[in-house]
């Protein structure tokens, strides 16, 4: 979000950022948001008949996207309905899950306790994140992995 902020194509120098809401008659149902060139990403929603009217929304704005994130029946829906209408070959790329942590098992806590990081902590903070985002960008060209890099290092050090 920093990148963002502070430049809003940093990530594109032509298309910018967007966020989409689709609203029915009792609020927001489904939001998307894309960072070009990146895919689309969608939120969970309950009300799936809002996945069409998004890309119907994406079509007529001339929307072209590489892929789609979300949640496994939406994404589905979306990939079905996308390569149906523009006449495209659908790819399963990666199946992801995502993953929520609710509480940690004292067994696995032991006598160890969490504690507030402090500035003593950044030079280990910094190797745990740049090391955790090589990992994750492992496929992305190096200078956009030696980009976040350089994020983190910004980030921890304010």
């Amino acid at each position: 979000m920093e990148t963002l902020r502070t430049n809003i194509q940093a990530y594109d120098p032509i298309a910018a950022p967007e966020m989409i809401a689709i609203f029915d008659n009792t609020g927001i149902v489904l939001v998307s948001l894309r960072t070009p060139p990146y895919n689309q990403i969608i939120s969970y929603t309950e009300n799936q008949s809002s996945i069409p009217v998004l890309i119907d929304f994406l079509i007529e704005n001339g929307v072209d996207i590489p892929g789609i994130l979300g949640f496994k029946d939406g994404a589905l829906l979306f990939a079905d309905i996308w390569t149906k209408k523009l006449k495209k070959a659908k790819v399963l790329n990666m199946n992801e899950r995502i993953y929520k942590l609710d509480e940690v098992n004292p067994q696995t806590l032991g006598d160890n306790q969490f504690e507030l990081a402090t500035e003593e902590n950044i030079d280990l903070l910094i190797n745990y994140a740049q090391n955790f985002n090589h990992e994750v960008f492992a496929n992305l060209p190096n200078n956009q992995v030696e980009r976040h890099q350089k994020q983190i290092v910004q980030i921890m050090q304010k």
